[in-house]
């Protein structure tokens, strides 16, 4: 399967493992086509099968602290799933950084330190806070730097509930 960017640069060979092609997909191309064709390529290659509808999810309290250009940037918010399944946190695209990453915070021998995990839970019919020394989302390598005051959107992609928009402020921590 190949597929044509906007400006005629063909990504082909997409078969064995499309969550790694789709991210590199992604990376190739989020400089050029910003977010919306990043979150429609990311629901395009992983099976955008039968979304709930978004608005069923509750994001709020979304901030960040204030970081310099280069640094990672830890993304904390509330998440209410009124819905009956359970469901994940699947990514996270923001035009912020390069890349992004879904951590916990590990507390294994001595100070914490961060872990990439595979997804977050969102569990039905509750409310999941992403904290300071719990899961949270990363923005690794921001662009630029972010100061108090601030704001950047973000779109969070759940597996179920696809993609919700989110407004991140910058604030020191709470």
């Amino acid at each position: 399967m190949a597929i044509e960017m906007m400006n005629g640069e063909t990504f082909a060979s997409i078969s064995a493992h499309p969550i790694e092609k789709a991210r590199e997909f992604v990376r190739a191309g989020r400089k050029r086509l910003g977010r919306a064709s990043c979150l429609m390529t990311i629901l395009a290659l992983t099976g955008s099968q039968a979304l709930a509808d978004p608005t069923m999810f509750a994001v709020s309290d979304a901030w960040s602290p204030p970081a310099e250009k280069g640094s990672d940037l830890p993304v904390y918010m509330t998440v209410t799933n009124p819905g009956e399944a359970d469901d994940i946190v699947r990514s996270l695209c923001s035009t912020v950084a390069h890349f992004t990453e879904k951590r916990t915070t590990d507390y294994g021998e001595g100070a914490p330190s961060a872990r990439e995990v595979k997804s977050i839970p969102i569990k039905a019919s509750d409310t999941t806070v992403l904290k300071p020394g719990g899961s949270y989302v990363a923005l690794l390598k921001i662009i630029n730097p972010v100061k108090s005051g601030d704001t950047f959107d973000c779109d969070i992609v759940f597996r179920r509930a696809g993609s919700v928009n989110v407004r991140v402020k910058v604030q020191g921590l709470h």
